[in-house]
This record gives C-alpha cells, structure tokens and sequence, in this order.
C-alpha cells in the first residue's frame, strides 16, 4: 500500500540542454532564461534573476538583506561559497539587548543587520560571471521603475504587515499606494527603489576605466561607503537604529571554501556553520546506514527516521552553529562519518525521542578545543505551546540556475521577511530592511550570542550536488526551520526514490517542529510534527503510536516550502527542472 495519497504531477517536468532556471517568480525565471540566450552564463543569469527577485519578491527578498550562494564552475570543477551574509551593528551588544528583556521578533530597527546581499552578488558576478554589474542589474532596474504586476504572495504579506509599514513614510509610499495594499495583479511601481539601484549602476558605468572589477567595486562602494550609506546612517541616527556609516563601510562578503559531505556516490555541499546547511551534511552521515530505498516513501518508518536524525542535527545547530569567524566551531567534527556513527546510535527506531541531549564533535575535531567556558551547550527551553499554524517562517526567496556548460548557481536569499520583521523603508532608498539579529541568542554561553561585527547563524541554506564528480543537483527552498526538511526530502525522493524534479517538490511533505527553533529564545516544542494531508491516515496514525505528536495542514501551503530544483543528467547534460506549486515558483528553460 502507498503511504501517499497519490496523484500524477500538476506541472510538467521542463526540460532542455541549454540553460535552466527555477525561481519564486514567473518573472524572475523570465530574467534569468534572458541573459542566458544573451550568451551569460549561470553566474549572470543567477545574480540578475537575483537582482530581479529583489523587486518582484520584495517582501521576501530586498536590497537591506542577506544572501548565501553556492557555485559550481564547470571549468575548474570546483565548488564555491558566497558569504553574502551581513553582521550585528556595532551597537548591537548583548548588553544593549539583555536591558530591552529580548532581541525583537517583529516591528522594530533594533532587529535590522547590516545590508549584505549587494556584496554578495558582485562577489559571485566578478568571480564567475562574464557580465557587467550594469547588464545583470537593467531587467530589475525596468521592473522597479516601469512596474510589474504584484503577485498575490506580496500582497498577502502587505496586507498581514500594513500596521507596521504604515509607520514608515518610506514603506507606506511604497506598499500602501492611497493607504491600502495593492490587489494582485496590480502593477507595483519602485521608483526610489529603482533610484537607488540606478546609482549603484551608474557608478560602474563612470568607473569603466578601472576595468570590469575595479569598476564594480565602485559600484559596491556607492552603497557602503558613498551617498547612499550616508543617507542609510542618516535615517538610522534620526529614527532609533544601531546601524551606523562604519558598520557599512567596514563590511565586506567573502568568497569561502564550502562544507561537504559524501552520500553514496553524491557529494553534496553547503555553506558554513553561518547558515543552518551543514545540518544537511550531518544528516545525509546520519542516514548513509540505513537502506532507504527499501524504506516505502513517506511511510511511517521512513518518516520517524528521518525526523529522528533531524532532532539530532538541530541539536547541534543550537549548540555549536555560529560566525566561524567569530567563534571556533567543530566544523570538521560536525560533519564527520565517525560523529554520525556515534549519534546515530541515539535513534531509537520504535520510539520518537522528547529530547535530544548535547554531542561532543570536538572528539573528532583537528587542533585544540576551544578554552574551557568560552563555548558549551546550553539547554533551550521547551515551550508548552502548541505551534499556531498559519504561516511561520515563510520569508525569504529562492532560485536556482544550470547553464549548457554545467556550471551552477544556487542561493537562498533573504530580508527575513522585512516587511513584518522591521516593516522598515529608509526615506528615499526604496528598500526594506531585514530582521535577521532576531536569529541570535542572547545565552552568554551559547555559540550564537549576539555580538558586534558577529554574523547571526541565518536559516537560508542553498545547496548542489554532484555524482560521481560531475554537476547534478542545483536546489533549495524558502522557509525558515522547513527548509533542510525539505531539501532533504525532495533530494531522497529524487536519488532513492527515483522521481523525476516536478514529482519531487510535489510530493506531501512533513516538517518537525522538535527544534530548537532559530530564532531568540530559541525554544522547542518537543516531538510537534506537522504533515501534509495527502500522507496517508494510517501513517499519521502509526507515528503518532511511536509518540509522534501529530497535526495536519493544508496541502500545498505557503508554510511547507518553495522548492526550486535542476537536475543535470551527467551523461547527456539535459537539465530537468521542478518549481513548487506551493508558492509561485516557476521553471523555465530550452
């Protein structure tokens, strides 16, 4: 018997050999498949759909947020990592924040990092792009200032977030046009927005003489250390932000070595300790062991494993995950096979665990451990709450681009849905700010604990594949603590389970609520498991007998993921691509 109520996929796979694209957005996926036919590769294509996505998914996505990107470059086969990922301001201590009583979830400047994702994206273009900054950036530059049709996610989020962005002047011009959200379909104007984004241009086109680096650093630069950081401090003194003119001209991304774990035949990778991806890397050591395949899909058996070894991989994601520039992590110990081996033992296949206690993977860490008492495990408090439901953790933007040659672009991008977080516009820059600090802890001896200069562990979480040394697998997902839950889903149900991309992403999804959760204070709801209806009756059943505490949703909604996927056939180089109808997201591709 199926554990699924079955149904045939409700979109086509689309498929080419060209070059590919799946994005949150018809639009944005419209960008990308234009550059590529432009002769760009996935680099251009991938940081203009960026560019793009910042106007078309606003609300998820801005210029004031962050980005973590993951690239494959066919040339040299090697994979790489984008930290666009900006830190704490250097007024954000933890003593600033112990004497508010929190670190604010919604609706405050307090909670607004340092813009990363501009840097991020010319770090990727100057590296592995052939594109200028000004060609990726014209397509959003024209969506802003002629307008394009709002989708009904932002409205839907204008309208949740209307008492908080009609506070600001800058956000109630630009998403309250007459004192009331737009209705989908409307066309959505950025003028200031796409002020800003003109000056950004400009300035690489009056610096050319400089060459195609040098003139993007100049470009770079506008936004951190000339006119418009200038006005961001301005508004930030004048209106009760941390954020200051040197906390923008001190910042700069990073292009990193990734993270990487084997499973099987795949290599798969993540970015760093930063991000919540090497839950992913601990994960697939975990479960390497056991025959999935002969585990029927989305039975009870499988379920219970899988959300077994991710109550254990969150564990550590509270415990040790943090600025790996900031703190000393056991990186290597995380995502070792001998500290899979030693915590897969803690799964007890008959029953769902209430708590997972703390690893040691500085056991299986080269050098020394870190001083005693500057980092240990702390214990994050259970909540009796149950989760509300509705739509938690449904910020942040997604996109994945394959080109002919096999080069990959994969980022999940975000202003950790700005509009409600901060609902925060700065006065003629046209963009929303993230709300990322609320990410941080404020335990002294956690990892995490907020800091100056320190870089909050984000959720967004891009990752690739490869088989066999060869490109495979671009995707990703939007979606807070969903989304290593569904990465990992969609992955297994493509390299065990034998779907093709669209059949992936729509297949039901679960999603474990055991936490701890990411953002301040970190509680956990032990043993919540939340379930697409489609999964079988007697499954849920069945996990709820081996102590699951269980509760449907809505198929096909909003809280389970947007899933944006390509894969690339190694021996043929045909590119396959799924987009989820959970959200907007779309593929497109020849």
């Amino acid at each position: 018997m199926s554990a699924d109520t079955a149904h045939a996929p409700y979109r086509p796979v689309v498929r080419g050999t060209h070059g590919m694209a799946s994005t949150g957005s018809p639009l944005v996926s419209g960008v990308a498949v234009d550059i590529l036919k432009k002769r760009g590769n996935a680099a251009d294509a991938g940081v203009a759909a960026l560019f793009a996505s910042m106007v078309v998914e606003h609300t998820h996505h801005s210029l004031g947020g962050e980005s973590a990107i993951l690239h494959y470059s066919a040339g040299d086969g090697k994979v790489h990592a984008v930290n666009g990922v900006g830190p704490a301001p250097g007024l954000a201590t933890r003593e600033f924040f112990e004497k508010l009583g929190h670190i604010p979830h919604e609706d405050s400047f307090l909670n607004a990092p340092v813009p990363g994702t501009l840097d991020g994206a010319v770090l990727a273009l100057d590296r592995f792009g052939t594109m200028t900054l000004a060609e990726v950036m014209e397509p959003a530059i024209a969506l802003a200032e002629k307008g394009h049709p709002i989708s009904g996610l932002m409205v839907k989020w204008i309208g949740k977030s209307k008492e908080y962005l009609a506070k600001w002047p800058g956000s109630a011009s630009l998403f309250l046009p007459g004192g009331k959200p737009p209705r989908p379909g409307d066309v959505f104007l950025q003028p200031e927005y796409a002020a800003t984004l003109k000056k950004i241009r400009d300035a690489e086109v009056a610096n050319a003489r400089l060459g195609r680096s040098g003139a993007m650093k100049a470009a770079r630069d506008v936004f951190y250390k000339g006119e418009l950081a200038r006005a961001f401090d301005k508004f930030s003194r004048e209106n009760g932000g941390l954020i200051r003119y040197e906390d923008l001209a001190g910042y700069e991304g990073k292009i990193e070595e990734p993270l990487k774990a084997t499973y099987r035949d795949f290599e798969v990778y993540s970015c760093s300790t930063y991000t919540q991806g090497p839950m992913m890397l601990e994960i697939m050591n975990l479960l390497e062991h056991y025959d999935i395949r002969n585990l029927p899909h989305n039975s009870p058996g499988y379920i219970h494993l899988v959300v077994e070894a991710l109550k254990l991989a969150y564990r550590d994601r509270h415990d040790f995950y943090a600025d790996p520039y900031k703190v000393k992590v056991p990186v290597n110990g995380l995502v070792s096979k001998a500290y899979a081996e030693e915590r897969r033992r803690l799964i007890d296949m008959a029953r769902a665990a209430m708590e997972m206690p703390s690893g040691d993977p500085w056991k299986h860490e080269t050098g020394a451990r870190p001083p005693a008492g500057t980092v240990k495990a702390s214990s994050p408090a259970p909540s009796a709450a149950e989760d509300p439901g509705g739509d938690p953790g449904t910020d942040t933007i997604a996109l994945v681009v394959v080109d002919k040659d096999g080069n990959m672009f994969s980022t999940t991008s975000s202003n950790n849905m700005g509009v409600f977080r901060t609902g925060i516009t700065p006065t003629g820059l046209g963009f929303v700010l993230s709300g990322r600090l609320r990410q941080f802890s404020l335990d002294p001896g956690n990892a995490n604990v907020i800091a100056p200069g320190k870089i909050p562990r984000i959720t967004p979480t891009p990752h690739l594949a490869l088989k066999g040394g060869k490109p495979f697998i671009a995707w990703t997902t939007p979606g807070e603590d969903v989304q290593v839950q569904a990465n990992l889903q969609v992955f297994f149900n493509v390299v065990e389970f034998g779907m093709d991309p669209q059949a992936a992403v729509e297949a039901p999804r679960f999603r474990s609520l055991h936490g701890p959760e990411p953002n301040y204070p970190q509680e956990m709801k032990p043993g919540q498991l939340r379930a697409e209806p489609r999964i079988a009756p007697e499954t849920l059943r069945a996990l709820e007998s081996m102590g699951h505490k269980i509760q449907t949703e809505n198929d096909w909604a909003e809280s389970s993921g947007g899933m944006v996927i390509i894969v690339r056939e190694p021996e043929t180089g045909v590119l396959s691509a799924g987009a989820d109808p959970r959200r907007d997201c779309y593929a497109m591709g020849w």
